[in-house]
């Protein structure tokens, strides 16, 4: 069977560059959770990209709060769930499962 190159960008949807802070938690063996910081690089309705300190495996569950930047001053969150799909370097590639916005009382999260 003779090799076939793929390139290109093959997303189904537009992916957006924004960067925001963002928590997780992860699931990364039955029983073993984690959580941490980090950047979002970019995302869409299917998928985020964001850069982290963590070496997360594919295939772990994550749950991820997004600081989303509100028009009216109020708190809120861009809450995702989802699987990792790829890890490189510092970037873990996210495919998206489920994606809603939630209002936050108090402070967002301080990522530097």
């Amino acid at each position: 069977m003779p090799e076939v190159a793929i390139s290109g960008d093959r997303r189904s949807r537009k992916r957006y560059s924004l960067r925001l802070p963002l928590e997780y938690s992860a699931i990364v063996a039955p029983g073993q959770v984690t959580g941490g910081i980090g950047t979002s690089v970019d995302l869409s309705s299917t998928g985020i990209c964001f850069r982290t300190a963590a070496d997360l495996p594919v295939g772990s569950y994550l749950q991820i709060s997004v600081a989303w930047p509100a028009r009216d001053g109020r708190n809120v969150v861009l809450w995702l769930t989802g699987f990792v799909v790829w890890c490189s370097g510092f970037s873990v590639g996210v495919s998206v499962t489920s994606r809603t916005f939630r209002p936050v009382v108090g402070e967002v999260f301080n990522v530097q």
